[in-house]
């Protein structure tokens, strides 16, 4: 990889917001492991000028560089021109990345999403099944998945875990409605809005839940900054949570690696193939139901505190040695390169067993 010239395009709201992949592809650069970086943050341009000077400005960079890959993340609603993403391509391998999920009718995928699928030479996304079907049919060539991560320069701080806890769940996460009438919200929404109605049910005080819309509902203490989470899920003696898009193969957001290296105890929803990445009662706790959750809960609050640490600290070694920011995105690269090569992608299944740090 050490003659690659890459040219990252993140997805930031501001100037260094994607601190993890930028710290990532600048060790490598300084390991002599990248010739050349170029990063070009195309949203934040474009609201500074406009977009048409922006991906002008792009395409020269694109010219100088001369990048063997383009990295680019989450175009969102930016409408990219092909003749654009035909003149990028000329020379590189282009990659599109997106960390977020979407749905046939809720939360459907945007014109720079579709544009970019089709363009690009790989797919990387943090979902399979009917994530990797949505891509597909945006024109996808070839559909591969990266996990979502956790950036260890912000979470992952040492702890030593405490006697007592101010609560015994924290939940971390938005309750989102429809915005249109008539229609149900995002999948998963029902069922995260019934487990925190239920914990609060069964915990009253001992419950706090961390997020927008959750007034009225036992626990509300309200919205956090990002980078606070990993303080306030510290204060309970389990993290709980219930995905969005809850049936996607593979995928979780990144609160559940966030919450993995707090040192906190998690609980969650299975997902189809986790069964590939976390063993029930060793790294974190998974149910299949709201109501095997809050059973599942209750349970763990009235045995023995050792336990919750003991697997609070395989969680936290597991998404270390794989799910930390620095390993996925090397992987993005050595893999993109690999397949560039000719070489198949690798299945989702395999993640754990052949990356590490």
């Amino acid at each position: 990889m050490s003659e690659e010239r890459l040219l990252y395009i993140p997805n930031e709201g501001k100037i260094g917001d994607q601190v993890g992949p930028r710290r990532t592809f600048q060790s490598l650069q300084e390991r002599g492991r990248l010739q050349e970086l170029a990063v070009y943050p195309l949203y934040l341009k474009q609201r500074e000028t406009s977009l048409v000077v922006a991906l002008q400005d792009l395409v020269q960079l694109a010219r100088q560089l001369e990048p063997t890959l383009i990295l680019w993340q989450h175009p969102g609603f930016l409408d990219i021109p092909s003749a654009v993403l035909k003149c990028l391509r000329r020379s590189a391998y282009l990659i599109y990345h997106e960390g977020d999920i979407y749905g046939r009718l809720q939360k459907r995928l945007e014109i720079g999403a579709r544009r970019l699928a089709e363009a690009s030479d790989v797919t990387l996304t943090v979902g399979m099944g009917r994530q990797a079907a949505i891509m597909r049919r945006a024109g996808a060539k070839e559909v591969g998945y990266v996990p979502s991560s956790v950036d260890l320069s912000r979470f992952g701080a040492d702890w030593a875990p405490t006697a007592e806890r101010p609560f015994d769940v924290v939940m971390i996460g938005n309750r989102v409605s429809s915005r249109i009438p008539g229609l149900p919200g995002l999948p998963g929404a029902y069922r995260r809005e019934r487990l925190a109605t239920a914990l609060g049910r069964m915990l009253g005080p001992r419950l706090a839940i961390y997020g927008n819309n959750w007034d009225g509902f036992v626990g509300a203490r309200g919205p956090i900054p990002f980078n606070q989470q990993e303080e306030v899920a510290r204060g309970g003696w389990l993290v709980a949570s219930w995905d969005h898009f809850d049936r996607i193969s593979y995928f979780f957001s990144n609160r559940l690696p966030i919450s993995l290296v707090s040192g906190v105890a998690h609980i969650t929803n299975r997902h189809p193939g986790y069964e590939h990445f976390f063993e029930d009662g060793r790294e974190l706790f998974l149910s299949s139901s709201v109501e095997e959750m809050v059973q599942r809960i209750e349970e763990l609050l009235h045995g023995p505190r050792d336990l919750l640490n003991r697997v609070a600290s395989c969680g936290d070694a597991l998404a270390r040695r794989c799910f930390a920011d620095d390993v996925v995105y090397e992987e993005v690269l050595r893999m993109s390169v690999r397949h560039r090569a000719g070489n198949p992608l690798p299945p989702p299944s395999a993640w754990t067993s052949r990356v590490t740090r």
